[in-house]
């Protein structure tokens, strides 16, 4: 168990370093959509706390371990529940709020991609909802993860929630990425204005964004469960059994824990691989703005405003070079009526 609490310590400690560089990016970055932006801090603020939580227990365990010997040790190593609520509520409260964020990130993207044609004109109006139901649902799910209503039937029922939770945020952003994308393909033999378009990408690359965080949430949630269904067993009486069996539940346990710091960097390397406008703010932190380069010139050396136009007209291009010409239309209608009178003016002369 020594070798498990130091790994859970280092990866806490990178853990942490790296998720609150990732916040700082998403924080500078001003090319994310607004709500997309406000969500993003909300999941990794929580990854944080996680992690803080993480470092908290595994520091307590190592001095316990390294520095105290005999019945100090034992004095260390021996919980009432209150002792068990201190040293793991930082990391409940993290892990709750890592799920919920998930889930309204999910929600936030279904509105977005119902409202399409409009979203882009009320997303302030439509985020402080989202904020407002996120922080209140929090206040209400937290004191049920505590270690004094270890009843299994009630825990068994909320880890049932939090995977139904887990699993609609994952199964809501594969649908909406996958619907996003082929309505871009059907929208693109529609004369559609640059709003609806760009909504619409905007739509793709956010959704393409959260699948690997709803992934890898989901996999960490199920682990979980998976560990509180098959161990420890409760067909049986036998106590030495059961003492057994709740040694081996609670190393596995702590090997999840440790797994959580180590997942949060395999997330950040994940974004920053994903978008490259996050990856940019993140080289700029860093003080590395040679390291990446937008077309020609580096979108680092300028300012936030004139990085937003050059990547918006930069859209504007792509959308205007995939839009279909219609010959019959009016617009090419006047231009060739243009052309005639040009052509007449230099006949005459």
């Amino acid at each position: 168990m020594r070798n498990v609490f130091i790994v859970e310590f280092l990866s806490s400690i990178l853990a942490i370093c790296t998720t609150l560089l990732t916040l700082l990016a998403i924080i500078s970055n001003k090319t994310l959509h607004f709500n997309i932006r406000l969500l993003l801090l909300c999941f990794w603020s929580a990854i944080i706390i996680t992690c803080i939580g993480t470092l908290i227990d595994s520091s307590y365990y190592l001095i316990a371990i390294i520095s105290k010997v005999g019945v100090e040790r034992c004095a260390w190593l021996s919980f009432t529940k209150s002792d068990c609520i201190a040293l793991r509520n930082v990391y409940y409260l993290g892990l709750i709020m890592v799920v919920l964020s998930t889930l309204f990130l999910s929600v936030e993207r279904a509105i977005a991609t119902l409202l399409y044609q409009t979203y882009e004109r009320n997303k302030r109006v439509l985020i402080i909802p989202l904020m407002y139901y996120q922080n209140h649902n929090e206040e209400h799910i937290f004191p049920y993860c505590a270690y004094e209503l270890f009843n299994p039937q009630d825990t068994g029922n909320i880890q049932l929630s939090v995977i139904a939770i887990q699993i609609c945020s994952f199964v809501i952003i594969i649908v909406l990425w996958t619907h996003n994308n082929k309505k871009l393909l059907h929208r693109k033999s529609q004369n559609e204005n640059v709003s609806v378009r760009y909504q619409l990408r905007e739509n793709i690359s956010t959704s393409k964004l959260l699948v690997p965080l709803a992934a890898i949430t989901s996999v960490f949630v199920l682990i979980g469960a998976l560990l509180y269904v098959l161990l420890p067993s409760r067909q049986t009486d036998n106590y030495w059994i059961i003492v057994n069996q709740l040694i081996t539940y609670c190393f596995y346990a702590e090997i999840q824990a440790c797994f959580l710091p180590i997942a949060s960097v395999i997330l950040a390397v994940i974004l920053y691989h994903t978008s490259k406008t996050i990856r940019s703010s993140f080289f700029h932190l860093l003080g590395l703005e040679c390291c990446i380069k937008f077309g020609e010139q580096n979108s680092i050396n300028i300012s936030p405003d004139e990085f937003i136009s050059r990547a918006y007209f930069d859209q504007l291009q792509r959308q205007w070079n995939d839009l279909p010409i219609s010959w019959n239309g009016p617009a090419c209608n006047s231009l060739e009526y243009k052309n005639f009178r040009d052509v007449n003016s230099q006949r005459k002369q």
